[in-house]
């Protein structure tokens, strides 16, 4: 599977279960958990967003959302509106669909 990083382009790293592969998202502090619209992006580690007082970071490692049971994942943050369908979809399209971007 060959995954760009939506911040710098590269290509991740390609060991499934490396730690350097993430799924990141943000949500507005003002709002609890409420999402902050196209903040959902695969990244690598040192691409990942900065810390910021006016936003929480959700993310995990990027094989957590693989195969089976992280397809199961992505559609159960979906349904619980952890991010939009819009961004969620996308995200399974990159991941679960998609044989190279």
């Amino acid at each position: 599977m060959k995954i760009n990083c939506d911040v710098c382009g590269d290509l991740l790293n390609e060991k499934i279960n490396s730690e350097d592969n993430w799924l990141e998202w943000l949500h507005d502090t003002s709002k609890p958990f409420f999402y902050v619209d196209k903040s959902l992006r695969i990244v690598h580690r040192k691409c990942k967003y900065s810390d910021s007082d006016n936003y929480l970071l959700s993310d995990g490692y990027l094989f957590w959302y693989l195969g089976k049971k992280g397809l199961n994942l992505l559609l159960e943050n979906i349904e619980s509106k952890a991010y939009s369908q819009e961004d969620g979809f996308e995200i399974i399209r990159r991941l679960h669909i998609y044989e190279n971007e």
